[in-house]
């Protein structure tokens, strides 16, 4: 067995995160296309599943930390930049819209991103948020249709 190959655990870890995520199989595929340059999860190294994994979980790369403004603020290791009012207002809307539970949002958000409150998500970890949302809104939309 290549010891440079993705692990059983990762390989695991990519498919769940990927359901919970509602994406279908051919998104996955994209992402680890557009991480890695190659569509095959099974011929991923370790250290892409990494980077895919890291990806799906709406964490920056390791290896590119751009400095970028963003609403005024300089964006590195000493500032973060927190959800703002209205991604939480659209947040809430499309919770309720996706007949999401508050409990099922704060469930998803704590073992996502490891926070216990809505409010103290930061700005690309809500805009990941919301986009989940939207696709729970979909696939509500499908369900009755």
């Amino acid at each position: 067995m290549d010891l440079d190959k993705i692990t059983p655990d990762q390989n695991r870890k990519l498919w769940a995160t990927a359901r919970e995520l509602s994406m279908e199989e051919s998104e996955l595929r994209n992402l680890v296309e557009k991480v890695t340059g190659s569509r095959s999860i099974s011929k991923l190294t370790k250290g892409q599943a990494c980077r895919v994994i890291d990806r799906l979980e709406g964490k920056a790369s390791k290896k590119k930390k751009p400095r970028r403004k963003e609403k005024g603020i300089l964006k590195n290791e000493s500032v973060i930049v927190l959800v703002t009012p209205e991604q939480l207002g659209f947040i809430e809307n499309l919770r309720k819209e996706a007949k999401w539970e508050e409990s099922h949002l704060m469930n998803f958000i704590k073992k996502m991103w490891n926070r216990d409150n809505v409010k103290k998500l930061r700005h690309v970890e809500a805009g990941v948020m919301i986009n989940v949302l939207k696709r729970a809104k979909e696939k509500q939309k499908e369900a009755r249709a």
